[in-house]
């Protein structure tokens, strides 16, 4: 689909005039705050196009599925970003593969999400992942009744969403946590991620949000792409998260984050030396990744995720 077709079929089913579209896209975000009628026209006649992240933007003024037309559309992408991406991505694969293929031999590795419909409620499963938190943080024993009803009911009002791979004997190899969160819980986050663990989570969350993901469980780089695709996933469906937040545990996944526009916001400080480097905490606004280019080509190469909506 082309972006000329676009325009014209969200003007058509808004009912506006170039004029009244330039105008309306001016008022609806800050990008657009110097568009003008020729550059628009330009744009509809296909003559040039704009960035991915005023198309990313537009899809969000027609209140389009944006994954779905990020994959009909075709976009002038830049070959280098790609490139620089898909290096990064290669490089680190391969270094994960041979690090971790001791550890996890598992043939057929099967990711499942859990979501409001269909949460994950096996207490052992839960025990298994609140554990595996509590000894990256060094965090005290805790309710764990408590802890694990709350997080049912987290996943339930969709707070909350768990991710899992397992061996074809159901076993849990990884796991990663993705946590919808008030705004205003981001300064204790970066102040104090301890803290921001043992402070008990409200089920209500206001209009202003951030995703945290937390993927404490390595397993493979395919593993965490798939994670990009949940997180992708859960932030077109909930239009008012406006940042995510990823804790990153190494110095390759953090160039890999910076490659797709990440910004370090704190260094978590730990007792032990890593050789792998510091895990970070790092954050980036929700359009610019979604207008990621190296995103947007590992999604057009990988339909079948958008198109099965596994769970």
């Amino acid at each position: 689909m082309e972006l000329s077709t676009l325009l014209q079929q969200i003007r058509t089913e808004l009912s506006l005039t170039q004029a009244d579209m330039v105008e309306q896209l001016s008022l609806f975000d800050v990008n657009f705050e110097h568009l003008d009628l020729i550059t628009y026209s330009r744009w509809e006649r296909g003559v040039s196009m704009p960035s991915t992240l005023r198309i990313v933007h537009l899809l969000g003024f027609a209140h389009y599925d944006k994954i779905s037309y990020l994959l009909k559309l075709n976009l002038k992408l830049s070959e280098t970003k790609i490139n620089n991406f898909q290096k990064l991505a290669d490089a680190h694969s391969q270094e994960e593969e041979v690090l971790l293929r001791s550890f996890y031999p598992v043939d057929n590795p099967v990711y499942i999400r859990y979501n409001a419909e269909n949460p994950l409620e096996d207490v052992k499963q839960l025990k298994k992942i609140n554990a595996a938190t509590a000894r990256i943080f060094d965090l005290p024993e805790v309710n764990l009744t408590d802890r694990i009803a709350a997080a049912i009911a987290l996943q339930k009002s969709n707070n909350l969403f768990v991710v899992t791979c397992e061996d074809e004997d159901q076993r849990l190899c990884a796991h990663s946590l993705h946590s919808v969160h008030d705004s205003n819980d981001k300064a204790l986050l970066v102040s104090d991620i301890k803290g921001f663990y043992k402070v008990p989570r409200s089920q209500s969350v206001s209009k202003d949000k951030f995703l945290f993901a937390h993927t404490f469980s390595r397993f493979n780089f395919d593993w965490w792409l798939y994670n990009c695709y949940c997180m992708l996933d859960i932030i077109c469906n909930d239009m008012d998260i406006k940042e995510i937040i990823s804790i990153v545990l190494n110095k390759h996944m953090a160039k890999i984050h910076k490659n797709i526009g990440f910004k370090l916001i704190k260094k978590i400080p730990t007792e032990k030396e890593h050789i792998n480097g510091q895990p970070k905490i790092m954050s980036i606004q929700r359009e610019e990744f979604l207008s990621n280019h190296g995103v947007i080509s590992w999604l057009k190469k990988h339909p079948e995720l958008v198109n099965s909506k596994k769970n």
